[in-house]
């Protein structure tokens, strides 16, 4: 692509931004753009860059905005002599876009705007495997077109799915906890996640409908929040505990084998006698209780018959519940 047919791509793509912008904003956001694209001949400028730039260029142009305004209004703490008023130069808005956009750009560029990983969902399917298998299994089933969902999601951070201040807010805590945006998958997943009924109710079309036009989220820092905690543990109760925080009906976890032994030791106790329902003080046992108990044999029928003889003074073993 020469520099005609980059700079044409680039004001075509700036006019139907989704981003309202005056023409001289579009100008300052294409040069910004332009520059870029000349600084990264590879992979260079691709579509969706512009509306990351456009953002951003709002953002900070915002900013001065408001220093401006407080200047008018000679508000004390934002005279022309602050370190706001300094960072924060009206005249400098294009150069800080440049310097923002370059830094976002770089770590997205590698993980979501590279060809072998452009709307790939490798990686949100095995997430989904462990944290909610039978959610991926049905996802599936219906045979979903992932490659539309993660090229808006991933490529530009989620700024299609909701409002302006939603997803300001969203960047804010995703840029101040994982800098190398390595969460953005596991954000998918929890948003997944948190329409999990309506998903698993769902088919191809609802589902796409629903994931191309998500409804708005109260809190987005319960979003990356929830993202590191499954980064943390993909399994089966983290993705539980997050789809029923969001008011959803995932199967109950399978029994981990810690679970097991922990119900394996109740019952060992519960036959020797040491947890009733009596809150007055246990019954006395056998002191041969404990080496019956524990006498090497596969027969668990046979293990637990030694435990019940090996209580003494026992009188109602309607007490106990095996």
């Amino acid at each position: 692509m020469d520099i005609q047919e980059l700079y044409s791509l680039i004001d075509l793509d700036l006019a139907r931004s989704s981003e309202r912008l005056s023409e001289i904003e579009k100008k300052s956001v294409a040069q910004v753009l332009r520059v870029w694209a000349h600084m990264h001949p590879e992979p260079g400028y691709r579509q969706g860059m512009h509306e990351l730039a456009a953002r951003l260029w709002k953002l900070r142009s915002s900013e001065s905005c408001l220093i401006a305004l407080a200047t008018d209004t000679q508000e004390p703490n934002l005279s022309t002599k602050s370190i706001f008023h300094v960072l924060l130069m009206p005249e400098e808005v294009e150069s800080d876009t440049y310097f923002l956009f370059s830094a976002l750009a770089n770590r997205l560029i590698p993980l979501y705007y590279q060809s072998e990983r452009a709307g790939s969902p490798a990686l949100i399917k095995a997430i989904l495997h462990r944290a909610d298998s039978d959610l991926g299994a049905h996802l599936q089933a219906i045979q979903l077109d992932w490659v539309p969902i993660l090229l808006r999601w991933h490529r530009l951070l989620y700024m299609y799915e909701f409002p302006e201040n939603t997803c300001v807010e969203l960047w804010d805590t995703l840029f101040a906890i994982d800098s190398t945006l390595q969460l953005v998958p596991y954000i998918s997943t929890v948003l997944l996640l948190s329409h999990r009924d309506e998903i698993m109710n769902g088919d191809y079309i609802e589902v796409m409908q629903l994931l191309m036009h998500m409804p708005d989220i109260e809190i987005p820092r319960k979003l990356v929040e929830q993202a590191l905690q499954l980064y943390k543990n993909p399994s089966a109760s983290t993705g539980a505990a997050i789809a029923s925080s969001y008011g959803q009906h995932p199967p109950p976890p399978e029994p981990s084998s810690s679970r097991i032994d922990l119900a394996r030791t109740m019952l060992r106790d519960l036959a020797l006698g040491l947890v009733s329902q009596d809150a007055n003080p246990q019954p006395t046992w056998s002191p041969r209780s404990e080496d019956r108990l524990n006498a090497e044999t596969p027969n668990h029928a046979e293990q637990r018959k030694r435990a019940m003889l090996s209580l003494d003074n026992v009188h109602d073993l309607s007490l106990i519940h095996i």
